[in-house]
């Protein structure tokens, strides 16, 4: 009973949130939220349904720095044009794989990812943003 109450708020929670940003944003704009598929998460990137939040929303931005598995829920509700946004870490420092970015990139897109999102690359170290730059040349 808890779970289902906590799910039915997050969602009146996500569609008022959503509903506000269009209201408020011009034409076009694009909505997307960072999510887990795990509706019990909570944190930084809260927990959905996957297919009611890509109802929502433009799309999800997953947080892929225990790899790229996160993205197969919201992949497999296979929305056309819903934006499916890989967050990798970049940072070494904080347990990101600079130097394995070009095959985790490709792995993300393997399993649906349309878009990249360099997760804190700002705090890169030199080293590491050489690192970057190597990986996505290796995978454009």
């Amino acid at each position: 009973a808890t779970r289902a109450w906590r799910d039915d708020r997050a969602r009146t929670l996500q569609e008022a949130a959503v509903s506000a940003v269009r209201a408020a944003a011009p034409d076009g704009f694009q909505v997307l939220l960072h999510a887990d598929p795990l509706s019990f998460h909570c944190g930084a990137n809260a927990g959905v349904d996957p297919a009611h939040i890509l109802s929502v929303a433009d799309g999800v931005v997953v947080p892929c720095a225990g790899g790229p598995s996160l993205l197969t829920p919201f992949a497999e509700q296979a929305v056309d044009g819903a934006v499916l946004a890989a967050n990798l870490t970049v940072v070494s420092g904080m347990g990101g794989s600079p130097r394995t970015l070009a095959a985790d990139a490709a792995r993300a897109r393997d399993l649906g990812a349309t878009e990249l999102r360099l997760y804190h690359a700002g705090l890169a170290s030199d080293g590491d943003l050489e690192e970057v730059r190597a990986g996505l040349g290796a995978f454009a």
